[in-house]
């Protein structure tokens, strides 16, 4: 069988023009391009909200970095108080050695 310009299918071996109108082939066609836009749309539909729940987490991230950077600079002031109470205690403690030593 060979398919003429027309469409329609012509079967040369037994010499007889048999018509057939390709109308399963359009149809098949058009449920194959309608399944890809289908695929196609649900694709963009999940792009979509991937992209949405991506910008929420990072906005997500970015308030906790906030809060962890805030926590810790809290503590480290807090340490940096304490490790000086140490240190000035220590200090006198050293200068009273070194006074009752080297009297």
């Amino acid at each position: 069988m060979e398919v003429t310009s027309e469409g329609y299918y012509e079967d040369i071996a037994n010499s007889h023009v048999v018509v057939y109108f390709a109308a399963w082939r359009v149809r098949k066609e058009s449920e194959f391009e309608k399944l890809a836009r289908l695929i196609k749309g649900e694709g963009e539909d999940v792009r979509g909200h991937v992209s949405e729940e991506v910008k929420r987490l990072d906005k997500r991230i970015d308030a906790l970095d906030k809060k962890v950077e805030l926590g810790f600079a809290l503590v480290m002031r807090r340490l940096d108080t304490v490790i000086q109470i140490q240190l000035d205690e220590h200090a006198s403690r050293i200068k009273k050695l070194e006074t009752a030593v080297f009297k």
